[in-house]
This record gives C-alpha cells, sequence and structure tokens, in this order.
C-alpha cells in the first residue's frame, strides 16, 4: 500500500470523498474555483489546498500527475 492509499485510509469517508474529487480534478486539470499554487524551488510541482489538506501534483505535457497527499505539516516533507 502507498503513502497516499495509507493516508486515504486514515480520514473519514466525507474527507475521502473530498479528496477523490481534488485528484481526480487535479488529474483531468479541471483546477478552475481550485485554491492552486506553484511551490517555489520544485519544477513543475504545484498544490491544491483545502482546509488542512494538500495534494501535490505535477504538471508535464503528457498530463497531470499527484506526487503526494497528506496533511499541510507532511506534505512536503520527502519531495
Amino acid at each position: 500500500m502507498d503513502k497516499i492509499q495509507k493516508f486515504l485510509a486514515k480520514l473519514s469517508a466525507k474527507e475521502r470523498e473530498l479528496v477523490a474529487v481534488l485528484i481526480k480534478r487535479a488529474i483531468c486539470g479541471q483546477l478552475n474555483g481550485l485554491d492552486v499554487k506553484k511551490l517555489k524551488g520544485f519544477k513543475g510541482l504545484y498544490r491544491i489546498r483545502e482546509g488542512k489538506i494538500r495534494v501535490v501534483f505535477e504538471k508535464s505535457v503528457l498530463g497531470n500527475k499527484v506526487v503526494n497527499v497528506d496533511f499541510r505539516g507532511r506534505v512536503y516533507v520527502g519531495l
């Protein structure tokens, strides 16, 4: 089980559903209306913020790829 799946298992059903929607929108590129910001010091990495939860994804020509999902204090460790 990877770290994203472990994180999702710890969440409540409502939070899990919210994160699933954020991940789908990040992969599809439907970022309108979301709090998206480019991460300084990282080439092509962006984050979506929803409360205390962060979804970090990488933009590329081939499409977006989710790199990490976690709470605010731990999501940037190890990038």
